[in-house]
């Protein structure tokens, strides 16, 4: 693993999203609430390692030089407004990644060109004759979210980005009936240039890595079938996007690297800060040599990011000591329609700030991604409700707070009763501590003596505190639940949302 000093290295990474919007409680139930506490429980299994998480914003992308138009800000303000509200939103849940990456800023810039450069440098790519989607009434071509049409794999609906109904991300050249996205305008290919990775002469050494990789077998599946197929012999690796991250001294203008490799990298751009590396050539000789433990957690439409599109570039890169795990949560709906923040159908966390208690929040969240419900609904809201309700009666009942601290235990003991969880971690699950929180609760309600009540106390308030950070240190629990006029409030901003 890689170390500073002696300690282990895992890393925590959380796919940066766009910053068109605040977070909504599909981002947080989905991704950044389960990586939380994820790391938090990594850090007491182990407590010699360096457990880092990587957050962050994408800012070169056309959801938000989209937004930016609907809201009548430059992209930079847009961006401002966006990433500095998701930092926020991830506060007031008490999520505090180690690194914040806003892929806008000159570190990222220059991480991103250091790698895009070692790939031309070790010949792995080709600048070729290409074609992109181009808009005659604006003159000027287009990709991703200012395209739409239909899916060529699953004739779905989508966007030229990737498709969220089978995963696929879109080669822009094969879109069916692509059209622009703010009208019915049809567009065309035009010629251009780019640079394209060379799949065809590595293709052995990509299935060789992939099999290797703790991935779930469906994706795994998948993977190799796609990178098998004589028919992927090039992975482009820019197009022509103004507001992207440009390659430096190209000769094409406006050449950018799209965000399924960029975004994809600020991990990398995190690791560069966090260990401060005087430069790229440091960074590249280190991990050339170094093993790392790699940890990401996504929506269903990040999949080919991580699976194909990221682990090609670390490959070539010659990084063969990258381990990679994929947890990966269905989308969550409201009402049975998909969280959308373009659409604005969603609940976000700023909107929730003055009405829901982050403790609440925090548990009723955690409670939707350990069960296998991926619909939100009132009910569903209120039966969250009753189950902090009775955890709150018994944390007040056996004096759970105040008993832990009067234990002789040490993290021992604690460690102990996680060492099951290792092997969901191994296994490339995710981490439900709900039948620890149960054994525990059963074995303080029926503790023999005061040390056997004690440690019991410890352990449950030590794990609870990965769900609910320093609740120990609550004075009262019961302001935390929510009143009838908070309720009536929600309800009001649900039946907004969920008719959008």
């Amino acid at each position: 693993m890689m170390r500073r000093g002696n300690r282990i290295c895992h890393i925590v990474f959380l796919p940066p999203p766009c910053s068109n919007g605040d977070l909504h409680l599909g981002h947080i139930a989905g991704v950044y609430l389960p990586a939380d506490i994820f790391s938090r429980v990594l850090k007491i299994i182990e407590s010699n390692a360096e457990v880092i998480t990587i957050a962050g914003a994408d800012e070169n992308n056309t959801y938000t030089l989209k937004k930016s138009i609907q809201i009548n800000k430059t992209i930079h303000d847009t961006c401002e407004l966006y990433s500095n509200r998701i930092q926020l939103s991830l506060k007031y849940l008490e999520i505090n990644p180690d690194l914040f990456i806003r892929t806008s800023s000159q570190i990222h810039k220059k991480v991103s060109n250091g790698i895009f450069d070692k790939l031309k440098e070790n010949k792995h790519v080709v600048y070729q004759d290409t074609r992109q989607l181009y808009s005659k009434t604006r003159q000027q071509f287009v990709s991703d979210s200012f395209c739409k049409g239909y899916c060529y794999i699953c004739a779905s609906e989508t966007d030229a980005g990737t498709c969220e109904n089978c995963g696929e991300l879109i080669d822009h050249k094969k879109l069916l009936k692509p059209i622009y996205y703010s009208d019915t305008e049809s567009l065309e290919l035009q010629p251009t240039k780019a640079y394209s990775i060379k799949l065809g002469e590595n293709r052995n050494l990509f299935t060789k890595d992939f099999k290797r990789q703790k991935w779930d077998s469906w994706i795994k599946k998948k993977a190799l079938k796609w990178v098998s197929s004589n028919k992927n012999t090039f992975l482009e690796l820019t197009k022509i996007f103004s507001e992207g991250l440009q390659i430096q001294n190209s000769k094409l203008n406006f050449l950018s690297i799209p965000l399924w490799f960029e975004a994809v990298w600020a991990y990398y751009t995190g690791i560069y800060l966090f260990y401060k590396f005087e430069n790229f050539e440091m960074f590249y000789s280190e991990l050339k040599t170094k093993s790392i433990n790699i940890y990401y957690f996504m929506g269903v439409d990040n999949r080919f990011h991580f699976s194909i599109s990221d682990s090609i570039v670390r490959i070539l890169l010659g990084f063969k000591q990258i381990y990679t795990r994929m947890y990966i949560k269905p989308f969550l709906n409201i009402n049975g329609k998909k969280f959308s923040t373009s659409r604005g159908r969603a609940i976000f966390i700023g909107e929730l700030e003055e009405i829901l208690n982050p403790y609440f929040l925090r548990f009723s969240l955690y409670q939707i991604h350990c069960s296998s419900k991926n619909n939100f609904t009132l009910r569903l809201y209120f039966e969250t409700i009753k189950k902090y309700k009775g955890i709150v009666e018994f944390l007040i009942q056996y004096n759970v707070i105040e008993n832990s601290f009067k234990t002789i235990d040490d993290n021992k003991s604690l460690k102990k009763c996680l060492y099951p969880i290792r092997k969901d971690i191994k296994n490339s699950k995710p981490v439900s501590l709900s039948k620890f929180f149960n054994k525990i609760e059963a074995d303080i309600r029926t503790a023999k003596n005061d040390n056997d009540l004690f440690s019991g106390c410890y352990k449950y308030i030590s794990l609870l505190e990965c769900v609910l950070p320093n609740i120990s240190q609550n004075k009262d629990l019961k302001i935390t639940i929510p009143t009838l006029r908070q309720n009536i409030n929600f309800i009001k901003l649900f039946n907004k949302k969920s008719v959008l």
